[in-house]
C-alpha cells in the first residue's frame, strides 16, 4: 500500500465494502438477479459431488490423471512484478492491458518492458509466501495440489482467506466443494458450510471461487470433467470388479460331479464318501495330470468363464484411453509406448505442458489477478514461469546457424 494516492486507497476501501452481487446501478442486472435467486438459499452442491471426488481413491487412471496434472501445477513458480511509473491514470490503464492479456501476449509485453528495465520484479510478497508457505496444516505443494484436483473433477474451489494484521489474506484454506451447502445469493451474501457436526456461515467476500461454469447453468455450481466420463468410470469399475470376483469364485464351483445320466443318484452317505476319494485323489500339487480311474460312469460338467469372450482387456485399454484423451494427457507421459515412436515421446512434454499445463494456469492466474491481488495493490503483475519445455532441436538449428553467438 505504500506509495498509493489517496483516490487509490479510497477506492480500495469501497471495495472492501461493497458486493461483488451490488448491482444498485443496474436495475435490469438486479432483476435478473432477484429472478435466479428467488428464494433466500443459494446453490447447494450437485448430487454426485462427493463421489466425483471419491474416484480419487477408487479409480486408478482417475488418480493417475488427477495426480500427474496437479503435481505438475503444484510445481509452477509464481511472479510478481510492477511496471515503473505506475501512479498515472494512462499508466495505470496499459498496466490493466498486461495484466489482463493472454499467454503470449502477456509474456511478450513484460519481456519488452524487462529489456526496457522498467519491469521491477517482487520476490518478496505476502501474497507469494502464501501460495509457496501454504497454511499450517498444508505446504503450499499440497494447496496447489488440491486446488487442481477440485478443479479437474468437480469444476470448481473454494478457498478461505486467513487475514494478517493488516488486513491482507496471508494464507488461503481449502474447503472441499461438498461442504459448502449454499452459495451467495443477493439477499443472503454468505457461505453456508456444512460437514459432520460443524455448521457456519462465512461473507462471500472471506472465500475464494473458482468455478468452470456448467453451460446448462453458468449461474449454478461448477462443472469437472469427472461428470463427463462417469459411464466410462462406472464401466472400468465394473470391469475391475469382475475379474476380482473372479479370483474369489463368487460362491461358485469350477465343476460339478454328478451320476451320469441313467445311473442311480448318490445317496448323502455316497456322496460324501465320493467326496472324500475324489479329494484323497486328486488333490494337491503332487497329483496333478495324473489319471483317475472309475469303477463306474459320473458325469463331469466344467464351469468356466472365457475372458476373452467379454473382451474385459480391450474394454479396459479404451476406457483407459478415453480417460486420458479427456484430460488431455500424451500417453507417453504414463509409460504408453505401444504405438510411439521416439519424436511422440519427445513431444509428450511440450503437448502437455502447452496443451495440459498452461490453460488451467492461465484460468487460476487470471481468477487470482482480477479476484485477488488488488486486495494487495493493484499495480501488481501476477504470472508464471513458464512449464513449457524449450525445443532443444530449434536451439541446436540455431547454433549451428551462427556458432560464433554462443560461448
Amino acid at each position: 500500500m505504500r506509495g498509493l494516492s489517496v483516490l487509490h486507497r479510497l477506492g480500495y476501501a469501497w471495495k472492501a465494502l461493497s458486493s461483488s452481487f451490488d448491482a444498485r446501478d443496474s436495475p435490469g442486472i438486479k432483476r435478473m438477479f432477484a429472478g435466479l435467486y428467488s428464494g433466500s438459499g443459494g446453490a447447494a452442491p450437485k448430487r454426485d459431488t462427493y463421489e466425483l471426488l471419491q474416484t480419487v481413491n477408487d479409480s486408478p487412471w482417475i488418480r493417475a490423471c488427477a495426480g500427474r496434472m496437479a503435481d505438475a501445477s503444484a510445481s509452477v513458480t509464481w511472479t510478481l512484478s510492477v511496471k515503473q511509473g505506475t501512479r498515472h491514470a494512462t499508466a495505470q490503464r496499459g498496466v490493466s492491458y498486461i495484466q489482463h492479456a493472454g499467454y503470449e501476449a502477456r509474456h511478450l509485453l513484460l519481456k519488452e518492458l524487462a529489456q526496457e528495465e522498467a519491469l521491477t520484479p517482487v520476490r518478496d510478497h505476502i501474497f507469494l509466501n502464501a501460495l509457496r508457505a501454504g497454511n499450517s496444516l498444508f505446504t503450499g505443494h499440497d494447496l496447489a495440489w488440491l486446488i487442481s484436483v477440485y478443479y479437474d473433477l468437480v469444476g470448481e474451489v473454494f478457498l478461505l482467506k486467513q487475514r494478517g494484521l493488516m488486513g491482507k489474506p496471508v494464507a488461503f484454506w481449502p474447503i472441499p466443494p461438498h461442504w459448502i451447502a449454499e452459495c451467495p445469493t443477493p439477499q443472503r451474501p454468505r457461505y453456508r458450510l456444512s460437514w459432520k457436526a460443524w455448521q457456519v456461515d462465512i461473507p462471500m467476500d472471506e472465500v475464494l471461487w473458482l468455478k468452470n461454469p456448467d453451460p446448462v447453468d453458468p449461474f449454478d455450481r461448477g462443472s469437472g470433467l469427472a461428470k463427463s466420463l462417469d459411464d466410462d468410470l462406472a464401466a472400468d469399475e465394473y470391469a475391475a470388479k469382475h475379474q476380482l470376483k473372479f479370483f474369489k469364485n463368487s460362491a461358485r464351483p469350477d465343476m460339478l460331479i454328478m451320476p451320469a445320466q441313467g445311473a442311480a443318484s448318490f445317496s448323502d452317505t455316497d456322496r460324501d464318501r465320493f467326496e472324500q476319494w475324489w479329494h484323497q485323489k486328486v488333490g494337491g500339487f503332487w497329483r496333478a495330470f495324473k489319471p483317475l480311474f472309475l469303477k463306474s460312469q459320473v458325469e463331469v460338467k466344467l464351469l468356466e468363464q472365457n475372458f476373452q469372450q467379454f473382451q474385459l482387456k480391450e474394454l479396459r485399454e479404451h476406457e483407459r484411453n478415453t480417460i486420458i484423451q479427456c484430460w488431455g494427457i500424451p500417453p507417453e507421459m504414463f509409460g504408453i509406448v505401444s504405438s510411439s515412436n521416439r519424436s511422440t515421446i519427445d513431444m509428450a512434454p511440450y503437448i502437455f505442458a502447452k496443451y495440459g499445463q498452461v490453460p488451467r494456469l492461465e484460468r487460476l492466474r487470471a481468477f487470482f489477478q482480477e479476484r485477488l491481488i488488488a486486495e494487495y495493490d493493484d499495480r501488481l503483475i501476477l504470472d508464471y514461469v513458464s512449464p513449457i519445455p524449450q525445443d532443444r532441436k530449434f536451439q541446436l538449428e540455431c547454433m549451428k546457424t551462427l556458432p560464433q553467438a554462443f560461448q
